[in-house]
């Protein structure tokens, strides 16, 4: 989305993603977008940011705790060129303590040049499972069956992701 218009092209953001999209309570999520401007102008020293939302009831959506978050450029060997008319990476980890529905998005503005702020659109994830799915013995009973056997069996398993709490 577009806030305001100025001279020149506004910069973009591309290829956002979070890794890995399912884990657990206090796994590291590293959340990635490349930034690109085509008068190579760099962002705005803060920018990219990540803004993290997570859901309560009603699907109202709230900023996660410390977000938005500042995000660095990507340090690879060998280095990026720096140069911005053809993309540079920026990464940010978070570590959630409480298992909740997340959505994020990336914005950023440029440091010249056209500096509106522009944002990606807002997206579910990561998907936070820390409570463990059931398992139901539909067949054969336990009975029917020595250790050393092997048995065909039918086994009921459900995930419903219980335990969702908002802040």
């Amino acid at each position: 989305s577009i806030s305001s218009g100025q001279d020149g092209e506004a910069p973009t953001l591309y290829d956002g993603m979070v890794n890995p999209e399912i884990g657990a309570v206090g796994d590291k999520f590293e959340f990635k977008v490349t930034y690109k401007d085509i008068e190579n102008d760099p962002p705005l020293p803060g920018y990219p940011k990540l803004d993290l939302f997570y859901e309560a009831v009603g699907q109202q959506l709230f900023p996660y705790p410390g977000s938005p978050f500042n995000m660095s450029r990507l340090i690879t060997s060998p280095p990026q060129d720096m140069i911005y008319e053809n993309g540079e990476t920026y990464i940010v980890s978070v570590n959630p303590s409480r298992e909740l529905k997340l959505h994020y998005q990336f914005r950023t503005k440029a440091a010249s040049g056209n500096t509106t702020e522009i944002s990606t659109e807002r997206v579910r994830g990561p998907l936070l499972d820390w409570t463990g799915p059931e398992f139901e013995l539909l067949s054969p009973s336990e009975e029917v069956w020595a250790d050393d056997n092997l048995v065909n069996f039918e086994l009921n398993v459900s995930d419903d992701l219980a335990g969702v709490d908002p802040y």
